[in-house]
């Protein structure tokens, strides 16, 4: 097993449950209180992460820890996959949205006049 401190987001890393920790075993999570280990989720969702080795080893107890949180992740994302998925974006030029009138020309030549264009 690698050891926590060769983590690539160690040093950054707020995680209490940490999947390369020696003692995994004894850590717990608030939910929605405390950060998840990006390297779990991750993996849960079936992207490759560099410690996967160390996850499908330790995946027993930290699904464990971890519990419906995952659970409720991984249905969330599904959902969240099919509403981009379906939905239809309306075609539109930039700032379109923002311009309520248009621009009068003469306004626009003096504009043009004035910053030397």
């Amino acid at each position: 097993m690698t050891n926590m401190e060769d983590c690539p987001k160690y040093v950054g890393c707020d995680a209490p449950v940490c999947p390369l920790y020696e003692r995994l075993e004894s850590t717990y999570n608030i939910d929605g209180k405390e950060p998840y280990c990006s390297y779990m989720l991750a993996y849960c969702e079936g992207e490759s992460t560099p410690i996967d080795d160390d996850l499908k080893k330790t995946e027993r107890i930290w699904r464990k820890i971890l519990g419906k949180y995952i659970e409720h992740r991984l249905e969330s994302r599904k959902s969240l996959r099919r509403y981009w998925k379906d939905r239809k974006t309306p075609k539109i030029t930039p700032h379109e949205h923002t311009l309520k009138t248009p621009i009068p020309s003469d306004l626009t030549k003096t504009i043009m006049d004035t910053l030397g264009g």
